[in-house]
């Protein structure tokens, strides 16, 4: 779906497209990345950036920020979700342009706000059952989901439990980047401090579709 939507975009060429193409990149580069959303009535569209961001391979990063400061739509843009309307992304030095784009999302999995949850694993392949397992176990819900076939057994779940499951759907992609937005707030005090029990390397606070500040980081946020 994802290579016919983006063949019949305007302009979309047919580059040739090594499936490891990224798979040994060390860092990603976002230079002078804008997005607008489109205006709505009287209202001025929002705006992220422009952005100046390296990501480097290995890191965790916390981009923090008031609600509206962008921060959403910094990690869609990141994960290439939402094509920058102005600006460049590149994977080391290779550009990711418009034909090269879904393989650039194979590098991702995570979870956003706005998740959608589906009963079967799609783009899984054969599910490591074990490590399924031991997942359910760790996220609480062992004794209330299985997974039979490629599919989980129920989604008659709680909003928190479901945000959950689909922290598992995207650990068992086994992606090379994964990214969390607002993963905690629906989460209970023990699994927010599991979450969060992580320190980060570096912290990237927007504010008003702009980075003000970069900082270096050895303790969780507050």
């Amino acid at each position: 779906m994802e290579r016919r939507i983006d063949e019949a975009r305007a302009g979309a060429t047919h580059e040739h497209k090594d499936p490891l193409l990224f798979a040994g990149f060390q860092s990603i580069q976002l230079c002078d990345v804008g997005f607008s959303y489109a205006a709505l009535g009287s209202f001025d569209p929002f705006s992220v950036g422009p952005i100046n961001l390296g990501i480097r391979r290995g890191e965790t990063l916390f981009i923090v920020g008031g609600n509206g400061s962008g921060k959403t739509t910094l990690l869609k843009l990141i994960a290439g979700l939402y094509e920058p309307r102005s600006g460049i992304i590149c994977v080391e030095d290779v550009l990711a342009t418009q034909s090269l784009r879904p393989l650039y999302r194979s590098l991702f999995a995570g979870v956003f706000s706005d998740f959608l949850l589906f009963n079967r694993l799609y783009g899984v392949g054969t599910v490591n059952l074990a490590t399924a397992s031991d997942l359910l176990t760790r996220m609480g819900i062992s004794h209330k989901v299985k997974i039979v076939e490629g599919c989980f057994s129920t989604l008659d779940l709680s909003i928190g439990q479901r945000k959950r499951l689909a922290l598992i759907a995207s650990l068992l992609e086994d992606r090379l980047v994964y990214i969390f937005d607002e993963w905690t707030a629906d989460q209970n005090p023990h699994f927010r401090e599991e979450f969060y029990g992580n320190r980060s390397d570096r912290i990237v606070k927007l504010d008003y579709g702009q980075i003000v500040s970069v900082e270096r980081n050895q303790s969780p946020p507050g």
